[in-house]
């Protein structure tokens, strides 16, 4: 072998090894785009109420009014009894199902929770993430704007008495956070998982 074809078979090499390098790499980044779950990619999620539609619910109401569940990618769905992938239910009520996990709390400290399946929460992460996030900002801006919290429930419960559920709601909002660090922010227990709810900025 000449000096020359030596020397042009060892860039054809070079250029050969870069150009499937660069394949290999690219191909690696669209399959990890693809396993991902992008925004808007969790669909519907149900919501169940723990009992007729109070003034603990508002939030709820004004982050699917205002779009707050689509902005994280969700798209909550509420029905008035479970089985959905979350529901609402009291501290005493979350004791007696063991296969529910508290991700969020409502009433302070944990007296009314957002609870899912403990195989929804390992196998779903995202999803209840997700829809965490936008349940934070619907009961943070149900404080900071009460009558439009409760004219986005009334919009979508008919026959709603908007009255009764105003007073109740200046009665119950301050213990959607009173002692607690945060909004949504749980104690420690046995059926809560304190790593899913984390600090929201309020918006004003």
């Amino acid at each position: 072998m000449t000096l020359r074809e030596y020397v042009t078979r060892r860039i054809h090499w070079h250029h050969t090894g870069v150009r499937w390098w660069t394949i290999a790499m690219l191909a690696a980044v669209l399959a990890g785009c693809g396993g991902a779950r992008s925004t808007g990619s969790f669909g519907d999620v149900t919501v169940a109420l723990d009992s007729s539609p109070d003034a603990n619910d508002v939030g709820l109401y004004l982050a699917q009014a205002r779009g707050y569940d689509e902005g994280e990618g969700v798209s909550f769905k509420i029905a008035a009894k479970a089985p959905a992938d979350l529901v609402l239910v009291s501290q005493a009520a979350l004791r007696r199902t063991p296969d529910l996990v508290g991700v969020m709390a409502i009433v302070q400290p944990a007296k009314l929770v957002v609870a899912v399946r403990r195989d929804t929460l390992q196998e779903d992460r995202g999803m209840v993430a997700a829809a965490v996030r936008a349940l934070q900002r619907g009961y943070q801006q149900a404080q900071l704007e009460p009558d439009e919290a409760v004219q986005a429930m009334a919009a979508q419960v008919p026959g709603l008495n908007t009255t009764v559920v105003s007073s109740q709601l200046d009665r119950v909002s301050p213990t959607w956070s009173a002692g607690a660090p945060f909004l949504g922010a749980l104690p420690a227990g046995r059926q809560l998982d304190r790593s899913v709810a984390t600090y929201q900025q309020p918006n004003q």
